[in-house]
């Protein structure tokens, strides 16, 4: 057995604490470099456990409770992976919203919230919310589909599948609702993508319960 390899093997015995294996402790018997190395481990390891256990201040815990989000932040600006599963999942809310629509056609979805709110919401508003049901639905689906490690910050994350969503849902929409006037479709767009940061959000907020619960 290697001599670096015997004493992780020793310092992980120390961690648990456990008797370290047979082997290692053969090793360190006819190895005199490593049973100094490992027995000033064993030093400091205990002088460690005997300190007292203290509680940081609010403002220390509070400030290592910012760099740790910070961290988690730049390891997703620069993981390939969290952006593909970003985008991915602004893919996913694209085709829930596409099927969304087949079963409810867009016209169906504006009358019923016309007739739901006859007159109470001017014209505008009503294509808004229905709009918003092709946001939010889709989007807390694919949000809620995708599982991303526990206590990483998802707004960078977040943003990209809103994006991606918004991005390629608008033309499709645009060629299914060609003969709705200009203002209303531009509510009706317009509450799609705010259906869609709803949607993102709230699958946040569920995320952080289940995480913490």
């Amino acid at each position: 057995m290697e001599c670096e390899v015997a004493r992780e093997l020793y310092v992980d015995s120390l961690a648990v604490p456990r008797p370290a294996p047979p082997e290692v402790e053969r090793h360190m018997a006819g190895c005199d470099a490593c049973r100094r190395e490992v027995a000033g481990l064993a030093a400091v390891w205990a002088a460690m456990a005997s300190l007292p256990v203290l509680d940081p201040s609010r403002d220390v815990a509070r400030a290592i409770r910012r760099r740790v989000r910070w961290e988690a932040a730049r390891e997703v600006l620069t993981s390939i992976d969290a952006w593909q599963r970003g985008a991915l999942a602004g893919v996913a809310g694209f085709v829930a919203s596409v099927v969304l629509s087949l079963l409810v056609p867009y016209e169906t979805m504006v009358a019923l919230c016309q007739r739901l709110v006859p007159g109470a919401v001017p014209a505008p508003g009503a294509y808004l919310v229905a709009g918003l049901m092709y946001g939010l639905l889709p989007m807390l689906i694919a949000a809620m589909l995708e599982r991303r490690t526990a206590g990483v910050p998802r707004l960078v994350g977040g943003l990209e599948t809103v994006l991606v969503f918004v991005v390629v849902l608008v033309p499709y929409v645009v060629l299914r609702c060609g003969d709705f006037p200009a203002a209303l479709l531009a509510g009706f767009l317009a509450g799609i993508g705010l259906g869609a940061v709803s949607g993102e959000v709230a699958s946040l907020r569920l995320r952080r319960r289940r995480a913490f619960a």
